[in-house]
């Protein structure tokens, strides 16, 4: 097991001893201390899987390095968890996180093609532009899923930033892609690749949630409960096609 895969999956076990802390009340303190070891641990094995696949890109680690960026963006309310009001949304955090970790270990999606002159700035930066696209979103969703279980319409402030930070990163990455394919090859990017129509129907769909947003027309509610879908939307369309084959012991 190469030093990377063995980092990522200390990372994945220090995230579930979180979340197992995190259940119980007399162990909050600990999961706290818990997730913030796993946040630069889970980094660092991003950070070595870039490193080694170079001047590769690793495009399999495209769901795979999405938890310690949303951990890294959700310790952003760190001063939240604490409260009544914020303990749903750690523990949700900590569940998302903890689950997409996982995923990523026994299911593993661990191949790629070779892929012509990819040593460039575009070819690295669409991938991570991605992945900071899907940390966001899928944070932006756990926001707007907590404030449709309270009363009223609430304050869709929070989950909207995090929704233009996303949006923001995927349109980065969609552009960066097709800069790194012209230069690779000359030509733009295949559409009929399936995980590339998947990428521009996510960023369709939330095209279309903020320009619902911006009219001002609908319910904060409504909103949120568009955004919350978002969650769903992201996980399923363009996280669960980077599951691979179950395996066990895990050895990615």
């Amino acid at each position: 097991m190469t030093q990377p895969n063995l980092i990522y999956l200390v990372s994945a076990a220090v995230i579930f001893l979180s979340l197992l802390c995190a259940v119980a009340r007399p162990t909050l303190f600990l999961s706290r201390v818990l997730f913030i070891v796993y946040i630069p641990v889970g980094l660092w094995a991003v950070f070595l899987r870039y490193y080694y696949s170079f001047p590769m890109t690793p495009m399999f680690f495209g769901t795979a390095g999405t938890p310690p960026l949303l951990a890294l963006l959700g310790a952003i309310s760190f001063r939240r968890f604490s409260q009544p009001s914020g303990l749903f949304f750690y523990r949700s955090l900590l569940f998302l996180t903890c689950a997409v970790s996982l995923s990523q270990v026994f299911f593993p999606k661990d191949f790629y093609l070779p892929f012509l002159k990819t040593a460039t700035f575009f070819s690295q930066a669409h991938l991570a532009f991605a992945l900071l696209g899907k940390a966001s979103f899928l944070l932006s969703g756990l926001l707007a899923l907590e404030l449709t279980l309270r009363k009223g319409d609430g304050n869709p402030a929070r989950f909207f930033l995090y929704l233009i930070l996303g949006f923001c990163f995927w349109t980065l990455s969609m552009f960066s892609g097709e800069a790194w394919s012209y230069l690779g090859w000359g030509l733009p990017v295949v559409w009929d690749d399936a995980s590339i129509v998947a990428f521009l129907a996510t960023w369709f769909f939330y095209t279309a949630l903020l320009h619902l947003h911006l009219t001002g027309d609908f319910s904060a509610r409504l909103r949120a409960n568009l955004a919350a879908f978002g969650l769903i939307w992201v996980l399923a369309v363009n996280c669960l096609p980077d599951l691979g084959p179950w395996r066990f012991p895990p050895r990615f």
